[in-house]
């Protein structure tokens, strides 16, 4: 069974597109254009998410869309996507 957590690509005036999840704090990529940012973030959240099982750790209870863009009130979010993990 997979949990279901939201990603946001972001994108400021003059940068690249930049890839993160708020419910997995520290895990970020980033690039040229939102479908590249997506597949360098999916690469980088698969070695995050090993290094944080190895290390013993647990991840935060992901919230819902809702919640998450709510409580993100950043004007630089221009596309909100789910991604599945599967929990350990």
């Amino acid at each position: 069974m997979t949990v279901s957590y939201i990603a946001l690509i972001r994108k400021e005036p003059h940068t690249d597109y930049w890839v993160d999840i708020p419910d997995i704090p520290g895990c970020v990529a980033g690039a040229a254009t939102a479908q590249e940012a997506k597949m360098y973030f999916a690469q980088v959240l698969e070695l995050h998410l090993k290094g944080t099982k190895e290390d013993g750790l647990s991840l935060k209870a992901p919230r819902s869309r809702e919640q998450v863009l709510a409580d993100d009130h950043d004007s630089t979010v221009v596309e909100a996507y789910v991604i599945e993990i599967e929990p350990f």
